[in-house]
């Protein structure tokens, strides 16, 4: 049971993922890439700070 509720949340996360990067251009792309700080910013929130709070 534990592995198909992981299975199934993945799935979920890239589904959901995928649908809302097909709702933009690729214009939306490069001009969000395009700001390196806000780009620094997000990777840092998301790569350490969250997987941080998980962790306590």
């Amino acid at each position: 049971m534990e592995f198909a509720t992981q299975s199934l949340v993945l799935l979920f996360v890239v589904s959901t993922m995928l649908s809302v990067g097909l709702l933009l251009s690729v214009r939306e792309i490069v001009s969000a890439l395009d700001d390196r700080r806000w780009l620094a910013r997000a990777l840092l929130a998301n790569l350490v700070l969250l997987p941080a709070c998980c962790m306590t």
